[in-house]
């Protein structure tokens, strides 16, 4: 089974070949598909999660994409021992990260983010986590934002300096038994990369 998850704050839709799917808020992909009720329920900030299910996946993927203006992000999630770099941004925990600039490779952007958010001086990108995408509105219009995560390390313990303009108002190392309260305060799509660590850490431990 495959799928693709879009999130637009804590809600999910959620893209799936699976035709055995027997949930609320579903819709069934074909010919002549009409976006404008799912695009509704966003607006309305409907609270049920929606999946949309496709025979051919990749063409009501590339359908449901051609909907927006498209941005491409990258991002990185820092760790320093068992400690995770975190940045509060707008009443909310987030991870650094930003758009890409012209002629730039989506590493680059990865780490100059975190640099320039947080004002940081050791740094080392490790390995690609994942993407994720979500859509919001930008002056009355859609769009669609896919971030490329990045793990990077960091021996920096202090001398972080928040980035302002940006909206960001602490930049802090959240410990293990920090975690969970921090994440209830941040976006799905952050929770998402956080699991993916997690998970690999698990994988390398042996746990899975």
């Amino acid at each position: 089974m495959q799928k693709y998850e879009v999130f637009i704050n804590r809600h999910c839709l959620t893209f799936t070949n699976n035709q055995s799917v027997n949930i609320s808020n579903t819709f069934q992909y074909g010919g002549g598909f009409d976006w404008q009720p799912i695009f509704l329920m966003f607006e309305q900030n409907d609270p049920l999660d929606i999946t949309v299910i496709a025979i051919d996946l990749e063409s009501c993927w590339r359908h449901f994409r051609s909907q927006f203006l498209e941005i491409r992000a990258a991002g990185g999630l820092v760790v320093n021992k068992d400690n995770l770099l975190f940045i509060f941004r707008n009443g909310k925990w987030d991870l650094p990260k930003g758009k890409m600039e012209a002629k730039e490779e989506v590493e680059e952007t990865a780490v100059r983010e975190v640099q320039e958010e947080c004002s940081m001086t050791n740094l080392e990108l490790v390995k690609k986590l994942i993407h994720t995408y979500h859509i919001y509105k930008l002056k009355g219009s859609w769009v669609f934002k896919q971030t490329d995560w990045f793990l990077m390390k960091s021996s920096q313990e202090t001398g972080f300096v928040p980035q302002v303009e940006e909206g960001i108002e602490i930049v802090k190392w959240i410990a293990p038994n920090e975690l969970q309260e921090c994440l209830e305060n941040s976006y799905e799509t952050i929770s998402r990369v956080v699991q993916s660590y997690l998970l690999s850490i698990d994988i390398a431990s042996g746990k899975n």
